[in-house]
């Protein structure tokens, strides 16, 4: 997926080193830092991404690039199982 294609707030499922496809719910935009030269403390850390919440587990997860997101996903109401988005 690209990055033009991701919507915050949409549930997107990735692949997990384990193998498994996981629902994730994207919850904001993770911005690289601005670089000061004198507080070197915002520079630790500092990668772009996603900011998104693991629906099975419910902690929260960093993705690091949007082509690690494979296809939308949203929740049927009647059953509970998760099902591609129109």
């Amino acid at each position: 997926m690209k990055q033009a294609e991701v919507q915050i707030g949409k549930t997107y499922l990735i692949r997990f080193h384990d193998g498994f496809l996981t629902p994730v719910t994207v919850i904001s935009k993770k911005e690289r830092l601005h670089r000061d030269r004198y507080d070197y403390r915002e520079i630790v850390g500092s990668h772009d991404g996603y900011v998104c919440r693991n629906e099975r587990t419910g902690r929260e997860i960093v993705v690091k690039a949007a082509s690690k997101f494979r296809i939308r996903v949203e929740r049927n109401p009647e059953s509970g199982k998760w099902r591609i988005a129109n």
